[in-house]
């Protein structure tokens, strides 16, 4: 039923893009962008990235001078968009991460197909991190000319940090959505608190953020009651992004054992509210990080087997002393303010989007 949902939306959003070019339009340098039939929303991924487009943003259906695309939103048929955009208006391509075995279980190659297209036909291109683009490089297209690295953005202005309790315990905060594919992230993350709790001087309590799979809550339970970590663990379900400020901000670290991630939303909300960051050394997470946090695991620079030792969360958390919290802290901040606030990220744009709209006029 999805996939049925899918293709007539594709249908709707090539013949709009057809529509487009059968009416003469009026040229203005002013930019305007197709989105490629991109929906917005409060949600994570995709949908919070559009929204944010929309706000800083002219934007049009029908009277575009900007074809803009999203790697996880191609929402249009490549033919149609080689035959009546290409020649016509600028392509302008944001690639997050690519299609992989070691994770996606559909048809890869088929999905990495239509981020070929757009690697090799954009006119520009925003890779979200050195990891991103190095993965297309290796396992889809090695562009080689008119790309950038741009990280994704934060308002610092609406994500920031707040003056923290003295609490008896550290409370650490950890986004996601769980599967049974990926569910031994948050029982190795459960039975790292339990451990840490009786061997360390710092005592921590978990907010986890996101769904988990119905068959899957009651063997969590079972875990907690186990353990008799009822005052331990908390599951705050799906939050709204209008909602996640605050969240954060009620929290001193920011725990991800999400793998391969390209570049992580969540990672830089975080660090902007001031949470250092432990993570996972593989994706885009050591370029954000840096040294506002803690990497655990081997350092992957491109997509590989991995392995997961169980006690490698642990291993970290018994190490930290709240003198290094207090210090990454700052640093976490820092380097939200200074690579990936909202102004660069719209500025980066801007300038991209002024250069095809003039050159477009003189074509014209």
């Amino acid at each position: 039923m999805k996939d049925l949902i899918l293709k007539i939306y594709k249908i709707l959003n090539s013949l709009n893009i057809f529509i487009i070019f059968l009416v003469k339009q009026k040229r203005s340098l002013t930019p305007i962008l197709f989105l490629n039939g991109a929906i917005s929303g409060s949600s994570a991924g995709p949908k919070v990235k559009v929204k944010r487009i929309k706000s800083l943003f002219k934007i049009s259906r029908f009277n575009p001078n900007i074809f803009y695309c999203l790697s996880n939103g191609i929402y249009s048929y490549n033919k149609i968009v080689k035959k009546f955009v290409k020649s016509k208006i600028p392509i302008i391509y944001n690639q997050n991460g690519i299609f992989h075995e070691n994770w996606y279980k559909g048809n890869v190659n088929s999905r990495n197909q239509d981020m070929k297209f757009y690697l090799k036909n954009s006119d520009y291109v925003f890779f979200q991190s050195k990891f991103c683009k190095k993965c297309c490089d290796e396992h889809i297209y090695k562009r080689n000319k008119n790309f950038k690295i741009l990280y994704n953005a934060v308002d610092t202005k609406i994500f920031v940090p707040t003056i923290k309790n003295d609490y008896a315990y550290v409370p650490i905060l950890k986004i996601g959505t769980y599967t049974k594919a990926n569910m031994w992230r948050l029982f190795n993350t459960i039975e790292a608190i339990k451990n840490v709790n009786k061997l360390s001087s710092i005592k921590y309590k978990l907010s986890v953020v996101g769904a988990i799979e119905n068959d899957l809550k009651n063997k969590v339970k079972i875990l907690i009651k186990k353990h008799n970590m009822n005052n331990d663990i908390f599951f705050l379900g799906k939050i709204n992004q209008k909602k996640i400020v605050k969240i954060m901000q009620q929290h001193t670290i920011f725990l991800t054992t999400k793998l391969h991630d390209p570049c992580s939303n969540a990672i830089i909300e975080a660090m902007a509210c001031g949470l250092p960051v432990i993570f996972h050394n593989s994706g885009g997470n050591f370029e954000l990080v840096g040294n506002a946090g803690w990497g655990f695991g081997e350092r992957q620079t491109s997509i590989s087997d991995i392995s997961i030792e169980s006690d490698d969360i642990l291993k970290k958390l018994k190490k930290i002393t709240k003198k290094e919290i207090e210090l990454k802290s700052k640093i976490a901040r820092f380097r939200a303010e200074k690579y990936f606030d909202i102004t660069k990220w719209e500025r980066e744009h801007l300038k991209v989007f002024k250069y095809y709209t003039a050159r477009l006029d003189h074509l014209n």
